[in-house]
């Protein structure tokens, strides 16, 4: 907001220059003017844009507004962060496609295991049977995920075997 100085008083504090002044049109308000603001320069009439803030104790200082530092970004920038999204995007997408996978397989392993036992009684193998078992139907198993997966089968609701 901007305010016109009325009047001006120069200031010393613990070695420190400031401006003790009156705001026109804020019922004469008595502010201090801290640097950044130029406070040797300053005069009455001029015009300071800043923001009034009142401290605990009951003074008045006026404080330079700041500035957003993700304002004006130059174009660089914003198309280094556009990048970075789509990066992100495409990093976050493939986790998700591994961490599918990765419990697919798990999936299709625990599921040959459990059909082990019951094709076991009925065909009768040994251990050497048993290790060829278990890689074929996970990958049995793993194929029919892939095909539901690609959209291969009528009821997306179930795997279609």
């Amino acid at each position: 907001m901007k305010h016109k100085l009325s009047w001006i008083e120069e200031k010393n504090w613990q070695g420190k220059k400031f401006l003790e002044a009156t705001l026109e049109g804020e019922g004469e308000k008595k502010v201090s003017i801290w640097p950044p603001f130029p406070v040797d320069t300053l005069k009455p009439g001029d015009e300071v844009e800043g923001d009034l803030i009142q401290n605990d104790k009951g003074y008045w200082s006026l404080k330079p507004i700041k500035a957003n530092p993700f304002a004006n970004k130059p174009a660089w920038a914003k198309k280094d962060i556009a990048q970075a999204q789509e990066r992100k995007a495409e990093y976050i997408e493939k986790a998700q496609d591994r961490k599918n996978e990765s419990i697919a397989y798990f999936n299709a392993i625990n599921s040959a295991i459990a059909l082990m036992p019951i094709l076991k009684d009925e065909f009768g193998f040994d251990e050497t049977g048993a290790k060829s078992f278990i890689p074929k139907w996970r990958d049995w198993f793993l194929s029919e995920w892939k095909k539901y997966e690609a959209g291969g089968h009528e009821d997306k609701h179930s795997p279609g075997f």
